[in-house]
């Protein structure tokens, strides 16, 4: 059997010592999110945000002269605590 769009599900929860507002912002605006989701060398050419349930965020990794397209939907906005 191979996985589909319905099968494949990502959590991730991490602690990071920054303000609310400035982790808010590192996933709506896609100026920061280039900065914000690059490790290492990576560098993220473009990023686009849709930030609604239901939105799509999309962009490309780049490393090492190879490029990776990517494609996440926001399927439920949570409350900061």
């Amino acid at each position: 059997m191979t996985a589909t769009e319905k099968d494949l599900t990502l959590t991730v929860e991490r602690v990071i010592d920054a303000p609310a507002e400035t982790l808010f912002d590192a996933w709506l605006d896609p100026e920061m999110m280039k900065r914000f989701i690059c490790p290492g060398d990576t560098t993220v050419p473009s990023a686009t945000s849709d930030a609604h349930e239901g939105g799509r965020f999309l962009g490309e990794d780049q490393r090492d002269g190879h490029r990776k397209g990517w494609t996440s939907i926001l399927e439920k906005l949570a409350g900061v605590a």
